[in-house]
């Protein structure tokens, strides 16, 4: 079963106090229908408790309810954004507070950012060039012209120009989103011996995330930590803030074109897209639905 961030509406309930029509976000099945055990009602939220998700995060089993008014990252105007980069712009929001509390001296510092083209990578940049830390990204040559365009790093490398990275005095850390072993141990033997290298995704999976240099961050856990830290309200008040500040840019600076498509037909071929190096453009963004669009 293959699990996906989107919305949903619901269509039957036993429960009073969850209307029909009533649409939810959170994590759906590639299914036109699915059956949730609802608890822990609130005003904003509810949790799904089946228990083919009961080992999961509770992020992972938690739905908001759209028609509440209550959810800080959603706006009808972005909701085909919300689907697309609403958990990567989270990662990217707590890596940059994660690295913000690891690198002291900004101005003396690096981050080096693998599969810089990928949406986590670019908002991350976005985030940590706001606060005056150097980013440097570092992609495929196909992606290359992309990634500079985006205009949010302060150089682009190509991965073949790993050995080309200068020396330098201040604190470095590589984030990788790429799961690429041998790629990271080229890029951390160009680094000072104390650069962190935080694990975070496996662009290349087919590498399997094997054999890996680093500590591997898990969102959830620091997002837990990072409420506890700051308090809920103003933990959802900074990151909403920024949120809404980088769709902005993203819009008028054309980083993302959204691609609508609905049918069995259309989700079959574009998931094996994504599965064909080069299969889908770096600014691409696909909304899919197994509805068709007069069903939805």
């Amino acid at each position: 079963m293959v699990w996906i961030r989107g919305i949903g509406r619901v269509v039957a309930s036993r429960n009073k106090e969850v209307a029909v029509g009533e649409r939810l976000y959170g994590l759906f099945p590639m299914h036109q229908y699915t059956v949730i055990r609802v608890s822990r009602i609130s005003e904003g939220s509810l949790v799904d408790l089946s228990a083919h998700k009961k080992d999961l995060a509770v992020i992972y089993n938690t739905y908001n309810r759209l028609n509440s008014g209550t959810d800080v990252f959603y706006s009808p105007k972005w909701e085909n954004q919300m689907l697309l980069l609403r958990p990567l712009f989270l990662t990217s929001w707590l890596l940059r507070d994660f690295a913000q509390e690891f690198l002291k001296d900004a101005d003396k510092s690096r981050v080096f950012v693998t599969s810089a083209s990928s949406k986590t990578s670019f908002m991350l940049a976005y985030l940590l060039k706001a606060i005056g830390i150097s980013v440097v990204g570092l992609t495929s040559t196909k992606n290359i012209h992309y990634v500079k365009k985006l205009s949010v790093y302060s150089s682009v490398l190509a991965y073949s120009e790993v050995p080309s990275i200068p020396q330098t005095s201040g604190q470095s850390m590589l984030i990788d989103m790429a799961g690429d072993g041998t790629l990271l141990r080229k890029v951390l033997s160009q680094l000072e011996p104390s650069a962190k290298c935080i694990l975070v995704g496996a662009t290349d999976w087919e590498k399997g995330m094997k054999d890996l240099p680093g500590e591997f961050f898990f969102a959830p856990h620091y997002a837990k930590n990072a409420i506890k830290r700051v308090g809920e309200a103003n933990f959802n008040k900074q990151v909403s803030s920024d949120w809404f500040k980088i769709l902005g840019e993203i819009e008028s600076n054309h980083w993302l074109r959204v691609s609508e498509n609905f049918g069995p037909g259309a989700l079959e071929f574009t998931y094996k897209s994504y599965l064909e190096p080069g299969g889908v453009n770096p600014d691409t963004g696909m909304i899919l639905s197994l509805w068709e669009p007069s069903n939805i």
